[in-house]
């Protein structure tokens, strides 16, 4: 028996047919007075009392509080089996957790509300949100052509932030035509601007929309419109003319003109719901409209 708890006590047991004096009744008692005196010893009434120091054994029953089986949350375990390096756990609820998968190499944890672990991987130190590379043709023979189109969520516009989209064209060849830009949120045209340019050159530069929120359901908006003109003659309506000396040998010989537009709207639509965030073009009027939209940026502006 002195070797408990790594080894098991042999009890003598008395045969039936055996009397009580033989074996000793006095020697059983005793044995089993020993090994209960053991465990108590081994076990103790905590784990600072115990020889062993804590308790050794496990208790597998599935509907216990303790291990042998996989444990949910609200009884001390994490509810899965498997990681994978780098893996973190997150609460999803006040009493469930949930594997986050490891991010790709340099992402960062970054707070969102709006996905279910409540944090998400994100560029690290960027506030780019979503971009379109594919080059897009509006002739004057094109209907509505779509710019961007992208969901927007609601912890990234909210009731105080703010959401830059800009587009990039090259060349923009007018020859007196007009275009009209559009921008909806959440199905609602908020904002829209035409541009009635005259030049007979190619023209090339960004038209941006910009969301303020103001609170919830109120935002303002915003179009700048920024354009050059890259042309040997010919007339042109704008303001900021900039020439580069062409008598400078080395310099270039044509002249870059400016256009800079700002308009201002508003709109009350719900903003701390996902929303759909679309922006569109259209060639208007003119013979030999044509432009080629090389791509958007959509980013998060931080105050």
């Amino acid at each position: 028996m002195a070797g408990f708890p790594s080894t098991l006590t042999a009890f003598t047991y008395p045969a039936a047919t055996q009397r009580l004096n033989s074996p000793s009744h006095s020697s059983v008692h005793a044995e089993v007075a020993s090994a209960v005196g053991q465990l108590e010893t081994v076990i103790g009434r905590d784990g600072n009392n115990s020889v062993a120091g804590t308790l050794l054994y496990q208790i597998r029953s599935a509907d216990s509080d303790g291990g042998g089986h996989v444990q949910v949350a609200n009884k001390g375990g994490t509810g899965q089996t498997a990681y994978t390096k780098g893996d973190i756990i997150v609460a999803t609820s006040a009493s469930a957790l949930a594997r986050l998968a490891v991010g790709d190499n340099n992402k960062t944890l970054r707070a969102d509300s709006s996905v279910a672990a409540g944090i998400k991987w994100a560029d690290a130190g960027s506030n780019k949100l979503y971009i379109d590379n594919v080059v897009r043709i509006v002739s004057s023979a094109t209907s509505e052509t779509t710019m961007f189109s992208t969901s927007i969520l609601g912890s990234i516009l909210g009731s105080n932030n703010a959401v830059r989209a800009t587009t990039y064209f090259h060349p923009w060849l007018a020859e007196q035509a007009s275009i009209v830009a559009r921008y909806k949120y959440a199905g609602n045209t908020v904002a829209s601007v035409s541009l009635i340019p005259k030049t007979s050159a190619s023209i090339y530069g960004t038209i941006s929309h910009i969301i303020i929120a103001s609170t919830v359901g109120i935002q303002r908006h915003l179009i700048d419109v920024n354009l050059v003109g890259d042309f040997a003659g010919g007339s042109q309506t704008a303001q900021g003319a900039i020439t580069f000396n062409p008598l400078e040998a080395s310099g270039p010989t044509s002249v870059m003109v400016g256009i800079r537009g700002l308009i201002r709207s508003s709109s009350s639509v719900e903003s701390s719901a996902n929303q759909l965030y679309e922006g569109t073009i259209q060639a208007m009027t003119g013979n030999g409209t044509y432009m080629s939209i090389i791509g958007t940026i959509i980013e998060k502006i931080v105050p």
